[in-house]
């Protein structure tokens, strides 16, 4: 690894190896609101399953679709949008 290949955040072209705008203030603002929709989607999953007004089953899927939809907005969120992985 050689002192260009840095990692941090940042929009210069290949410079940084994880892409954040952070001069984005409305992007930022939906970001925030996005996560705390998973938030308390999580919230509402693990109370339904719980009291079980759903079954097990149906709580782990929805918590398994919960994760990748939360792990799918995080990675879109750091990677450069015009990448395309090899």
């Amino acid at each position: 690894m050689d002192d260009n290949d840095i990692s941090i955040f940042g929009t210069a072209e290949g410079k940084h190896r994880i892409w954040l705008n952070t001069t984005d203030a409305s992007g930022i603002s939906f970001a925030v609101i996005v996560w705390l929709i998973f938030c308390f989607l999580a919230s509402v999953v693990v109370y339904f399953t719980i009291n079980d007004i759903w079954d097990d089953i149906l709580g782990s899927l929805n918590g398994l679709l919960l994760a990748l939809a939360a792990w799918s907005h995080l990675k879109s969120m750091i990677t450069d949008p015009g990448s395309i992985p090899l």
